[in-house]
């Protein structure tokens, strides 16, 4: 992650190698916890932003395209936030490449069209097209790429009583 430099010099200046594993654990988990942090936050905003979208489409109630686009804004600047901790990070940024990319085809080919038939004189029609399962496809493409995410934030943080799970963590 970001800070993984100053991870490694404090890692060099450990005099046993045992003491070097705990440091670099450490450092991974100080490092990696805003990451994770903002990486769990992004799911959730994920699962809202799908929660109004349908309610926007089945009810034709356009109350719920404010939460809608309120979530779509947290979303980029959690996408922001992710670029700058994940600088460093090769395969996180990845990650996060893919699950923008994710995020922008769901919304261009599911949640857009989804709403402008919910807006347009026939409701029925955006009904129809979530019932054809093409935006719930799209959704799970998003979802395991967030996960996907995470669950590499998580392999990167490791419990601090155990030795570090993969060897090319080590220093």
């Amino acid at each position: 992650f970001a800070c993984d430099a100053i991870t490694t010099m404090r890692v060099a200046s450990s005099p046993a190698p045992a003491r070097s594993i705990r440091a670099r654990s450490s450092g991974l988990r100080d490092c990696s916890s805003p990451a994770r942090a903002s990486m769990l936050k992004l799911s959730t905003e994920l699962v809202d932003q799908e929660t109004v979208e349908l309610g926007c489409v089945i009810t034709s109630d356009q109350k719920f395209l404010v939460p809608y686009r309120s979530g779509a804004i947290a979303t980029y600047r959690l996408f922001r936030h992710l670029d700058r901790l994940l600088v460093s990070d090769p395969v996180g940024r990845g990650r996060l490449a893919t699950t923008k990319a994710r995020y922008q085809e769901w919304k261009r080919l599911a949640t857009e069209p989804e709403i402008a038939a919910a807006r347009g004189p026939n409701p029925n029609l955006a009904r129809a097209i979530i019932a054809g399962g093409g935006g719930r496809a799209r959704f799970a493409q998003l979802r395991s790429a967030s996960g996907s995410l995470t669950a590499y934030a998580d392999s990167r943080v490791t419990d601090p009583h155990r030795p570090l799970a993969r060897a090319q963590d080590l220093p």
